[in-house]
């Protein structure tokens, strides 16, 4: 990634927050540490560090039931968050996911102007919704673009 020196993680912020299932926060965390792995076993270079420092952010450092089977306990609040390099957006519903975490956007317009980047996971229709790619909210609860259009900001 562009920026981060080679010599330590990639920091990654991945909102928490209660939605319907803990996977779609645990899902990205699982696959990125599960890469590290599989880039280790396969000889990858700086094969001893790991590629991400993951961190999963909460707007108020408390845990997160979902149900009665599972609680995420945040490593942090937007308040005492590393400064991330990457934040995955999550959520395939639009409202929904703006409902959900429409308390994220000052912090993540934050990250985005001190370098961090922003990627989407699933739809990007957050980034979309919420402002973040340059592209007015649509009313109706859906953005069609193409990517001539986005402009991180």
């Amino acid at each position: 990634m562009k920026g981060t020196p080679q010599n330590r993680p990639i920091n990654v912020a991945i909102l928490a927050f209660e939605t319907w299932a803990a996977i779609p926060i645990i899902g990205p965390m699982d696959i990125l540490n599960n890469s590290c792995s599989l880039w280790r076993e396969n000889g990858g270079s700086g094969s001893h560090d790991a590629a991400f420092d993951i961190q999963l952010v909460s707007l108020r450092k408390r845990h997160i039931r979902f149900g009665n089977a599972v609680t995420l306990h945040p490593h942090a609040s937007i308040s005492t968050a590393k400064k991330p390099d990457l934040v995955p957006s999550l959520g395939d519903d639009v409202l929904e996911s703006l409902a959900l975490q429409r308390g994220f956007i000052p912090w993540i317009k934050t990250c985005a102007a001190g370098g961090a980047r922003l990627v989407s996971m699933c739809t990007g229709s957050f980034l979309a919704e919420s402002g973040l790619m340059g592209v007015p909210p649509q009313p109706t609860g859906i953005t069609q673009i193409s990517s001539d259009e986005i402009t991180p900001k």
